[in-house]
């Protein structure tokens, strides 16, 4: 419904015609400040959600989510369903209202994301009326990615093996204590990674900034010279992932250790 207008009365000095322009404006503008739809379209809705699962052609079921409450900016983000929150409904269902990735033009094809990713979702609706979500981006799975502290290493013999990397390395989840001036600790029952594996724990990490061919890492054996990476110190603070099998990797530039063989 527009805003009325008017043919005559006066206050002060603002008078009819002048809130008849000011109508006019804003029923110009109203698409764009109530974010009204287009044709065939919702009016845009966005919303972050959790997957929880998918069909063979990669429909998802997802559930809303928001950041969990932090006592410091440095806490590291983490997720909780939001209280109350949308949903897509269970597969089968009339009501279910998928989450997917966009296609390719003029494809149907479509593929899944890891359960517990977490993607930030956008509103569309079909001809018919239905409503699925556009996944718009995607986030590393909440529980695959958190701080850890680099507690050990051990250099992999022989290197030439087939595999790039050059070092293991122990970890423990870490988090900010914020008692001891936002130092880094060991969280409390966090996951840990051991050199040899061990009851209740990972196996070791792998650094993938030592790979061949990154600048800066990686190592040549020629001539009289030979480079190899030097280990991440103990101590050190590293952003861990998680492989969809359960290895664990960072990814952090280290220095190099040069030896020259005399002639």
């Amino acid at each position: 419904m527009d805003f009325p207008r008017f043919t005559s009365g006066q206050v002060g000095r603002l008078e009819w015609s002048h809130l008849n322009d000011a109508f006019s404006m804003l029923d110009r503008l109203r698409p764009l400040l109530l974010g009204m739809p287009g044709e065939g379209e919702l009016p845009q809705r966005y919303l972050l959600a959790r997957i929880l699962d998918s069909t063979s052609e990669g429909l998802m079921e997802w559930e809303e989510v928001v950041p969990t409450e932090a006592q410091s900016p440095l806490t590291a983000l983490g997720w909780q369903v939001r209280e109350g929150g949308a949903s897509s409904g269970a597969q089968g269902t009339q009501d279910f209202e998928p989450a997917f990735q966009p296609p390719t033009f003029g494809s149907t094809e479509t593929s899944p994301l890891a359960q517990d990713s977490v993607v930030l979702l956008r509103q569309l609706t079909r001809p018919g009326g239905q409503s699925v979500w556009l996944v718009v981006s995607v986030a590393a799975p909440a529980a695959n990615v958190f701080p850890a502290i680099i507690t050990g290493a051990q250099q992999r013999t022989p290197w030439t093996d087939g595999i790039v990397y050059q070092w293991l390395y122990a970890w423990d989840e870490a988090r900010i204590n914020q008692e001891n001036d936002y130092q880094w600790t060991v969280l409390p029952g966090g996951r840990c990674g051991r050199l040899t594996g061990g009851t209740g724990c990972y196996g070791p990490a792998f650094n993938g900034a030592e790979i061949n061919g990154v600048v800066g890492a990686g190592g040549s054996a020629g001539g009289l010279v030979t480079e190899r990476n030097a280990r991440v110190a103990n101590g050190c603070v590293v952003m861990m992932s998680q492989t969809a099998n359960g290895l664990h990797y960072f990814s952090l530039g280290n220095t190099l250790t040069v030896t020259c063989t005399p002639p």
